[in-house]
């Protein structure tokens, strides 16, 4: 599956088309000092993912004002005061092998009536593969941050 997302550039006279497929994220126009887009390594991404308690937090920027309390009440997890590991949280995907170190590999959440933008913040998650949230209300373009995850296939 391949999505286009046009975004402006630095300097608002062009715009950088960033083609996600499900096997990489090719800018087909790249700044000027960027030549090539280099892929890091899994055991690079996982050296440099952020702490348990962080991860807990980055996700929880996915709930923004009144219309995120909505969405996120009444779902395992989403709550800054939840006991539960953020893999058993709903739509949290994380490394089946290697569970308790809590490396989320994806965030599935189908018609859960999110109205948000994606936060920067996500692209502090060096394991994320996946983002798949069909069917809510995203809105505003994807951050550079999360297009330049280093294992991201798809969104």
């Amino acid at each position: 599956r391949t999505t286009t997302f046009n975004k402006p550039s630095h300097n608002h006279s062009t715009t950088l088309k960033t083609t996600i497929t499900q096997s990489s994220i090719q800018p087909e126009h790249y700044p000027p000092h960027t030549k090539t887009r280099s892929k890091m390594s899994p055991n690079r991404a996982l050296s440099q993912r952020p702490k348990v308690s962080n991860q807990k937090n980055i996700l929880l920027t996915l709930i923004q004002g009144s219309p995120g309390k909505l969405w996120s009440d009444g779902i395992v997890g989403w709550d800054p005061h939840s006991a539960y590991s953020v893999c058993f949280w709903d739509g949290v995907i994380c490394d089946p092998l290697r569970r308790d170190a809590e490396i989320i590999t994806g965030l599935i959440l189908p018609q859960k009536n999110v109205a948000a933008t994606l936060p920067t913040e996500l692209g502090l998650l060096h394991t994320l593969a996946e983002i798949d949230m069909p069917r809510n209300g995203i809105y505003g373009t994807i951050p550079s941050e999360i297009a330049a995850l280093p294992l991201l296939e798809a969104v």
